[in-house]
């Protein structure tokens, strides 16, 4: 609702309801005893000379005895007063009765420019009325009419130079257009600075063509939604471009329709400059980055290495010009999510803009741009801090070194000498494991999940890291699928009768040359039945347990039903299977809805060179995970396994749709 209460007096004069629609003029009521209005807020603001915003009016404290507001519960209220030269003309006030923060401050800024143009036009109401008054007595006053007139005229000369130093002053471009698209001769300075030549008249499509041809695509479109009706206006305003570029510099672009009574007749295009904005924000980003990637390479030395030598091979796969569209996907989802994991958060965002470009039809060279140029610095900072080669480099502390070179003094056996050494190239399973459960606790959280208490099992195993990182890498799908799609809100889990903490657990064993990783949450378990559907839309089969497995590890196929940053692309687990099947490995899975689910990877230890620590007596020993004089199990490739209810092996023929 909006109400024009005079200076003079103080009467409200006009008010207007949107829903239902419903416009009063002419009116002149005493503010005291109007019932339209808060006569406590409009009087402090005509005193005051100051603007009020509110949320939930009735319990501010200045106000609190004002009956209007008791009555109504307004949820957002904004009274502002309308000045000229200083002197109150009129009190404009506005209320939302529906949400809380409904004035922002681009919102009043928008009010106040147009709160300006209202009080000019009030004073030039006044004025009118004053020359028809003039007019009327023409006869008893021609001697002077003359003289009045170029009175008033200078009057109105003052004033349009008013609104011509409102407009110099504003930062933002201020530009008016027609609904045919033509400049109108209302412009702000910054508008003429920044874009130039915005002759009055002229085609604002033809001279925004030449600055920026995207956005101008899209504003033509736009507009023509606008004027042919093919959506609700407030509707069709919202899809008209907001971002603007202009050699290097970036804008961007809100709008406000411009209303002769209920029609619409123009558009106000307000232009804000936010280069600058955009490089703090890049600078402090990539700080950030920075900082991430010098305290992983404190903590996690070798961990942070893999994490390079593996994207340095995802990289090459995503330049490589012959690479299909579904190894560039799936590449670049797993560098997502290895960067997520080290808290790379700029490269992580722009692996995932990739994506949506990729998915929107960009060319791949366009849309991995930024993702390139993101990697090569981090690989710059990264070799400023340990140097070219770190990765072939083993750091052993001056003890242990001493404390080998003591036993081969003393004569150790070779074969101790020989697995203490295999086991300096080794790193332990728990610290890989360590990190999955970090990046599970922090993904919790950022995804408004309950609290995640992980538990990690090793189970003493020590791996190869050149081996295993393609391993650990795609771990990360599973415990972005875990938390993502299986954790459950404190709000779910109470319902459901479970802890309040979703429970994680990670572990890893070695038993008769084979290594088994377990992924383990008490979340929502898999939905079997939207399973079944994805599998039916797609012409999968989806008959048996087995099936379903296949279904869900299909590549494309989510149960999500949209894309977030995290997940919902189909990407994840296909990769999972990929890299499960290349080691000679099985997966298999144990779900049921409600009751969380169970990850089972198997692999021939000699893949990933695995090793076992075990105490005996009262020193530690080294065992590798296969007896003397028998040989691993050799590992088929096929797809998952196993399902609730547990069934047996996928058969050879079913191998295709998990691959």
């Amino acid at each position: 609702m909006s109400d024009f209460a005079r200076a003079r007096g103080l009467r409200v004069t006009a008010t207007l309801d949107v829903e239902p629609e419903r416009v009063e003029v002419g009116l002149a009521e005493a503010l005291e005893s109007s019932r339209r209005v808060p006569a406590s807020v409009v009087q402090y603001v005509a005193r005051s000379g100051e603007p009020v915003v509110l949320d939930e009016a009735w319990k501010a404290q200045r106000f609190a005895r004002d009956e209007y507001l008791k009555r109504q519960e307004t949820r957002s209220l904004l009274c502002m007063p309308l000045l000229h030269h200083g002197e109150l003309s009129a009190v404009l006030y506005l209320e939302n009765a529906a949400v809380t923060g409904a004035f922002t401050k681009a919102r009043i800024q928008r009010l106040q420019f147009l709160g300006a143009h209202a009080a000019v036009a009030l004073e030039n109401a006044k004025l009118y009325g004053q020359v028809q008054a003039a007019t009327r007595h023409l006869e008893e006053a021609n001697d002077t009419l003359e003289q009045r007139v170029r009175e008033r005229t200078r009057e109105l000369q003052g004033r349009n130079g008013d609104m011509r130093r409102v407009l110099d002053s504003v930062s933002q471009a201020l530009i008016s257009i027609s609904l045919d698209g033509r400049i109108a001769s209302e412009r702000s300075r910054a508008a003429e600075l920044w874009f130039e030549e915005l002759t009055p008249g002229a085609s604002f499509l033809e001279r925004i063509g030449l600055i920026d041809p995207t956005f101008n695509e899209r504003f033509e479109c736009g507009l023509s939604m606008l004027t042919e009706d093919i959506l609700p206006i407030e509707v069709a305003v919202e899809q008209l471009p907001r971002r603007l570029v202009r050699a290097e510099r970036e804008y961007r672009v809100s709008y406000s329709l411009i209303r002769d009574g209920e029609r619409a007749t123009g558009l106000l295009l307000v232009i804000e400059d936010v280069t600058d904005a955009i490089e703090r924000t890049r600078i402090e980003a990539d700080q950030k980055e920075q900082l991430a990637l010098f305290q992983m390479l404190h903590h996690n030395r070798s961990g942070t290495l893999g994490f390079f030598e593996e994207g340095a091979e995802i990289v090459a796969g995503l330049r490589a010009p012959d690479s299909e569209p579904v190894v560039v996907k799936r590449l670049l989802h797993t560098l997502k999510g290895n960067a997520a994991m080290l808290g790379l958060s700029l490269l992580a965002e722009r692996c995932h803009a990739a994506e949506e470009a990729l998915a929107e039809g960009m060319s791949d060279a366009q849309a991995l741009a930024p993702v390139l140029e993101r990697w090569e610095a981090l690989v710059r900072t990264q070799e400023l801090l340990l140097g070219t080669g770190a990765a072939n480099r083993v750091e052993v502390e001056r003890g242990v070194l001493e404390g080998l070179l003591e036993r081969v003094r003393a004569g150790t056996p070779g074969a101790e000498l020989v697995a203490e050494l295999e086991r300096w190239r080794l790193e332990p399973a728990r610290q890989q494991l360590q990190r999955l459960a970090e990046h599970a606790t922090g993904l919790a959280g950022q995804l408004g999940k309950a609290r995640a208490a992980v538990v990690v099992s090793d189970g003493g195993v020590l791996a190869d890291p050149l081996k295993a990182r393609s391993l650990w890498s795609v771990l990360v799908h599973m415990i972005r699928n875990s938390v993502d799609h299986g954790f459950e809100t404190e709000l779910e889990r109470s319902a459901g009768g479970k802890p309040l903490h979703n429970e994680l657990r990670l572990e890893t064993r070695l038993s008769e040359g084979e290594l088994q990783l377990r992924i383990s949450d008490d979340g929502h378990g898999v939905d079997w039945a939207r399973v079944r559907a994805l599998g039916a839309e797609r012409g999968l089969p989806s008959e048996t347990s087995e099936d379903l497995l296949q279904v869900l590890c299909a590549p494309g196929v989510s149960t999500r039903a949209g894309v977030t940053v995290t997940s919902g692309r189909g990407v994840g687990l296909p990769a999972v299977v990929r890299h499960v099947q290349a080691l000679g490995g099985r997966l298999s899975l144990e779900s049921e809805t409600g009751h969380g689910s169970t990850w089972i990877i198997c692999l021939p230890a000699t893949a990933l060179g695995a090793l076992a620590m075990e105490t005996g007596g009262s020193e530690r020993q080294l065992r590798r995970s296969v007896p003397p004089g028998r040989s691993a199990p050799p590992g088929r490739s096929v797809p998952p396994g196993r399902s609730v209810p547990p069934g047996r092996s996928v058969p050879p023929d079913r191998t295709r749709s998990a691959s």
